[in-house]
This record gives C-alpha cells, structure tokens and sequence, in this order.
C-alpha cells in the first residue's frame, strides 16, 4: 500500500513538474518586418548573453540565459500582418523546472525594443 501511495505521489510531482516547465514560454509583439525584429533579437541576445545556435532561415535562436539555462528563441509574423511575434521558451539544461526565469524574458523583450528603437531612429 505505501508503495502505491509513493508512486502516485512521485507521478503527481513529475507530471506538475512537466507542465510548470513547459509553461515557462513568453510571448510578446513587435512592430516591424520579420527581419528587423529577428536582427533586434539577435543583438539584443548577443548583447548580453552568449548565442549558442543561430538559423536566420527559420528565424530561431537559442542563447545561454545563464550556466543552467538555455533559452529558445523564435521569431514569427502575425497574421494580417498586425506585428511580429517572440516566443521566449527556457529549458533547464540539467532538467527539472524552470521557475523563476521570467527575468530574463523580460530583460530579453526590453532590449529587443531598445535595439528596434535604435534602427528607427532618424540620422541626425
């Protein structure tokens, strides 16, 4: 009987595991082409991590967030062309989960918008 009941508990943590990591992907939207924002992308990734794979025809990329974490990067046009869509994903590269990355979604978005900012800019 307590195996069961061990058994149901380790399913349980291991199924809550899977499904909190593969809910760590954020999204946001940019405006542009599809090209502008991937380059911003990448300079926003080379500008503050270590870029570890990179396929400009599929508009992927993926960056070391961090010594335990690999960040996954892909770039697509909305439909109507209403912006440009990045999807951030992490992945442990150890396993297990990966909570409280966030943060660096967020630094990541920020400086894609400051790299797309800098690319608008008028010539002085």
């Amino acid at each position: 009987m307590r195996w069961k009941l061990f058994l149901l508990v380790v399913t349980i943590v291991m199924m809550c595991s899977t499904t909190l990591n593969a809910a760590n992907s954020k999204t946001a939207t940019f405006q542009g082409t599809v090209d502008q924002v991937f380059n911003a992308a990448v300079k926003a990734a080379q500008s503050k991590w270590r870029v570890t794979f990179l396929d400009r025809e599929t508009k992927t990329l993926t960056f070391d967030g961090n010594s335990e974490l690999d960040c996954n990067i892909a770039v697509e046009e909305m439909p109507d062309s209403s912006g440009v869509r990045v999807t951030w994903t992490a992945h442990r590269k150890t396993g297990g989960t990966t909570w409280g990355t966030t943060h660096i979604a967020e630094q990541f978005f920020k400086a894609i918008e400051e790299q797309l900012s800098k690319q608008t800019k008028p010539p002085l």
